[in-house]
């Protein structure tokens, strides 16, 4: 994959079976753009529901903002607060260098 290539996440599950799947992100839900916990949350929604949703493009910015992933560097301490409004992502990765 080629540094900054756009990318999406694909899910599987069997229908029969629904599936709650939580995405974090630099320690941020990629769905509501909250510090990430461990708990579902219904309002709003912090999850998607495999396979109902089969993938996930990126990362909420703003109140209607997403961000489409993309490929960075390894070790490199690419933070998200980078693409992140700060009045959204309230818990942002700070700056490695």
């Amino acid at each position: 994959m080629y540094q900054r290539e756009a990318l999406w996440l694909g899910f599987h599950g069997a229908e029969w079976k629904p599936n709650a799947v939580k995405l974090g992100v630099g320690g941020i839900n990629a769905i509501s753009s909250e510090p990430m916990d461990k708990t579902l949350g219904a309002n709003p929604q912090d999850y998607l529901v495999c396979p109902d949703q089969p993938r996930l493009d990126g990362i909420k910015t703003g109140v209607d903002s997403i961000r489409q992933f993309a490929a960075m560097p390894l070790g490199r301490g690419i933070p998200l607060k980078r693409i992140c409004k700060p009045e959204f992502c309230k818990n942002p990765v700070t700056d490695k260098g």
